[in-house]
Order: C-alpha cells, then sequence, then structure tokens
C-alpha cells in the first residue's frame, strides 16, 4: 500500500472526527507531514495536496447543511401529498387544488389532467396534459417555475394566470390577470413576454399565434378564493375629471364595412409589434387609430409601446378613452397610460392621476392590485408622502403579501 493510500484510508477513519471540528486543514497537513520525514522541503511539497483533500472534504460534509431544501405539496385542504410525476385529474364538477410549501397555488380545472414533475426549489416543474390550469405562483421566490402544456412552455417568477390546452385540437391558451410570463415553443421563437390583461391563442398545427388583449370580471380566471379584494371606491380618492368625453358620430372599425384587417393588426396579433408599428405608421398612424376598434387601439399602442413611439402610444391610448368610455378596454387604457406617464415620460403626477382613474372605474378589475401599487410609487415619486402613506396602508389591508408590499410597509407610517 502506498504512502498515499493510507492516508486516504486514515482520512476516511476520521472523517466524523474532523467534521466536527474546525481544524481540519491543519490536522490534515499534519498526517501528511508524517509521511514525508527528514526533508521540509518534502514537507512543503506535501502541503498542496492536503489542503485539496481537505477542501474535498469540506465540500461533502458542508453540503448537506446548505442545500435548498425541495418544496412540499398537497391537496387541497387534506395532508395527502402527490406522487412525484403521477398524474392527477380534476372531477368532472369540481376543481383539484395543489398548495405548495412556498404559497403557490395551482388549481386543476374540472376535467383537467396534470402532475407535478419536479419539486426542485430552484426550478419547480409542471405539466399539463388537458384542460385548464389556473396558476398562482407568489412573487420573491428563489426559482424560476416551468409549465409543461405539449410543445409548448410557460416560465413563471410570480404571476396569476389561466392556462389551457387541448391535445386534440393543439389548442394552448394563456390570459394573464397580474404579472408577466415568457412563452416558449413553436411559434413563439426565442419566447415571447406575456404581460397583464393579455391573452395568447397558439397553435403548433396551424402555425397560429394571436395576441390580444381581454377585460377580467371579477373570478373568471382564478377560482372565488383567489380573487383579489376589491378596492372600495371609498378607499380610493376620486381622481378629478379628465375631459375625455366620447365623441359623437364616429363608428368604430366594426361598421365601416372593411374589406379586410390592416396589415399591421396581423403582425400585432402575432406579437410582432415593432414590424406592425412600422407597417402602422407606413400607412398613416392616425388613420390607422381613427379606423380601429378598442381592442385594436390597444393593440396598436403596445406596437407603438415596443417600437419606442411613446407619443404615439399615448396617442392612441387618449383617442380610445375619448371614442369608447366607459369599457373595460378604456379602463385598460388608463393603467396603461400610467405605465407610460411614469416609466417613459416621468410625469408622476400624470401617472398618479390615470392609475387612480382605473381603480374608479375598475374597483376589482384585474389589475386593481397592480394599480394600487403603482400608485403608490407615483405618490412617492412626486414627493406627495401623505398620499403615498394612505395608499401604502390601503394596499397593505388588501394585498399584504403583493409585491409592493414591502415599500407599502416601509412608506405606511411615514408622517
Amino acid at each position: 500500500m502506498s504512502k498515499l493510500d493510507m492516508l486516504l484510508r486514515q482520512v476516511a477513519d476520521e472523517e466524523d472526527v474532523l467534521r466536527s471540528r474546525g481544524d481540519t486543514a491543519e490536522r490534515m497537513a499534519s498526517r501528511f507531514q508524517r509521511f514525508a520525514p527528514g526533508s521540509s522541503r518534502r514537507v512543503w511539497l506535501w502541503v498542496p495536496v492536503a489542503a485539496a483533500v481537505a477542501a474535498a472534504a469540506a465540500v461533502l460534509f458542508l453540503r448537506p447543511l446548505f442545500a435548498t431544501p425541495d418544496l412540499a405539496v398537497k391537496i387541497g385542504s387534506s395532508a395527502r401529498a402527490p406522487l412525484v410525476g403521477a398524474w392527477l385529474g380534476a372531477p368532472d364538477t369540481a376543481p383539484l387544488p395543489l398548495d405548495f410549501s412556498d404559497g403557490s397555488r395551482f388549481e386543476l380545472k374540472a376535467r383537467a389532467r396534470a402532475r407535478v414533475v419536479g419539486l426542485e426549489r430552484s426550478s419547480p416543474r409542471v405539466e399539463l396534459a388537458s384542460g385548464a390550469l389556473f396558476v398562482h405562483v407568489v412573487p420573491g421566490g428563489p426559482g424560476t417555475w416551468h409549465i409543461d402544456a405539449g410543445p409548448f412552455g410557460v416560465k413563471v417568477t410570480g404571476t396569476r394566470f389561466l392556462v389551457s390546452y387541448e391535445p386534440e385540437s393543439d389548442r394552448f391558451e394563456v390570459s394573464m390577470e397580474e404579472g408577466q410570463v415568457e412563452l416558449t415553443g413553436c411559434v413563439f421563437g426565442k419566447g415571447r413576454k406575456l404581460a397583464v390583461g393579455q391573452r395568447v391563442r397558439a397553435s403548433c398545427r396551424e402555425n397560429k399565434l394571436e395576441v390580444s388583449y381581454r377585460d377580467l370580471e371579477p373570478g373568471a380566471v382564478g377560482s372565488a378564493s383567489a380573487t383579489p379584494p376589491a378596492v372600495t371606491p371609498e378607499s380610493v380618492e376620486p381622481a378629478r375629471p379628465l375631459a375625455l368625453e366620447p365623441s359623437k358620430g364616429v363608428r368604430s372599425a366594426a361598421s365601416t364595412g372593411k374589406a379586410a384587417p390592416a396589415p399591421w393588426l396581423a403582425l400585432a396579433r402575432g406579437g410582432k409589434y415593432r414590424e406592425a408599428y412600422a407597417a402602422a405608421d407606413q400607412d398613416g398612424f392616425e388613420s390607422a387609430c381613427q379606423r380601429s376598434t378598442a381592442e385594436e387601439l390597444l393593440l396598436l399602442a403596445d406596437s407603438a409601446r415596443h417600437a419606442r413611439a411613446p407619443r404615439q402610444a399615448k396617442h392612441a391610448l387618449v383617442l380610445l378613452r375619448q371614442r369608447f368610455g366607459g369599457g373595460a378596454d378604456a379602463a385598460t387604457a388608463a393603467f396603461v397610460l400610467g405605465r407610460l406617464e411614469f416609466d417613459e415620460f416621468g410625469a408622476a403626477g400624470a401617472a398618479a392621476e390615470w392609475f387612480r382613474t382605473y381603480l374608479g372605474e375598475r374597483p376589482s378589475g384585474p389589475m386593481a392590485r397592480e394599480a394600487l401599487g403603482r400608485l403608490i410609487e407615483a405618490y412617492e415619486r412626486a414627493g406627495d408622502s401623505l398620499r403615498a402613506a394612505d395608499a401604502a396602508r390601503r394596499y397593505l389591508r388588501d394585498y399584504p403579501t403583493g409585491p409592493h408590499a414591502a415599500l407599502a410597509s416601509r412608506l405606511a407610517t411615514s408622517p
């Protein structure tokens, strides 16, 4: 047996002792010195070897202590945990909830089938075989959730949405309620992000991709228990009039009898926003706005925002509110206008007005939580500490675990 073999055998015999002490490197170096007698030069040659062995031993000993534990999951209120990889099916007339230890909640809608593929905290994964699945992933977690549905994928960091997949018809659909996700698969290229209030429909078989806005009635996406608490009109200071009365005598694009959709519209519905804006601008952006329906104006504004043309986006949104005031799309336009004023123009006061407008028109709408959070940001940026503190207290009351909770906690006690 060589001297090195003898050394490694002794290290193995004493690993329990070494694990409980902090002088591992020194003890290892001293053991190597026993096998290099008579020459200090030979001793120093052994020191790097001893250090390497000590480092390897430290990794083996300490890795279990710092390893991130996997998530746990249970079916609804029961204590039963589903087997990883086993298919689960919701009853014909009721949903099947899955509660995860990080606070996330998935709900299989009636007759839906899915399975938990992995519970690693850094990258948990769920596969949807068929039907609809409501997803609520708590924000701020250490990893990224992955939802697989046939050839499609959804990357999630913290959001609420409904995803459905029908393998027979190859129909994939995602409707966003909160946050943002990234979609992958055949028609999404390198990946495409979907934001709050948007809906996507896709099919690999038909090479089809449509992106649109939708208005969600309370509870339309998630379960009743997952519906955000309402922000009552009394809890939100009424916004002052914005002088955006609907124009009279303006017909929608649907009533003009045009033969075919404009080229920009197909591009926008396919998620090609910059190309859509270029096409609309080439034909006349103002003319495109005048011919568009409310939903088309939202898409046109989105196209302009992605093309870094915020003033044209604002024009489309204000025109939408003038022509279609009082509708769900007009409320969505108010929210997007608030984001434009805050993010693109740096106008915190104007942004606050638009966020308040949205909350006044849709106090329990799908973007109410986000609007109230952005309202806090706008008040803080504008230096209005009193209104910021008031909005922060309302936010903590209605959304104590929301993404703006940390900011709200800091501002709620401001004088």
